[in-house]
């Protein structure tokens, strides 16, 4: 930016297309392509549902996380939280979410519970697009 430039802020729609088979999220603001950014999924037995949905109410930073196995609660920052920074919960399914990871190891493999996990930096950059509402395919 330069002094006298406008600054135009675009606010959705948005939606995400994620392709499990590519590890790939694709985020479109007002149907157009944006980024793609490179994503882990579930492991075998805890697949990510195939679905059309949207972002839910459920959007934090630093959250807390419930292991769907134990069902103990972890606070941000505790060594068993695997969720990161951000979370983006779905409005179908229990507890489905698009998270950052404390292993980006797990980016472009099938490691999660079911969730979505992307790196630490894409998801706190994306985290600021994707609002309440937007529409999410995930895709086989």
């Amino acid at each position: 930016m330069f002094p006298g430039q406008t600054l135009k802020i675009v606010k959705g729609p948005n939606s995400i297309l994620i392709s499990k088979s590519n590890f790939k999220l694709h985020l479109f603001i007002r149907a157009l392509y944006y980024q793609s950014f490179p994503i882990g999924i579930g492991h075998e037995g805890s697949s990510t549902p195939e679905m059309k949905t949207t972002i839910s109410n459920s959007r934090a930073k630093f959250p807390t996380y419930t292991n769907p196995e134990t069902k103990i609660t972890y606070p941000y920052g505790h060594p068993d939280n695997p969720i990161g920074t951000r979370w983006l919960g779905l409005s179908v399914g229990k507890g489905y979410g698009i998270h950052g990871t404390n292993d980006e190891s797990s980016i472009g493999k099938a490691m999660s519970h079911g969730c979505i996990r992307m790196k630490k930096d894409d998801l706190e950059w994306a985290y600021n697009l994707i609002l309440e509402g937007d529409e999410v395919e995930i895709r086989p």
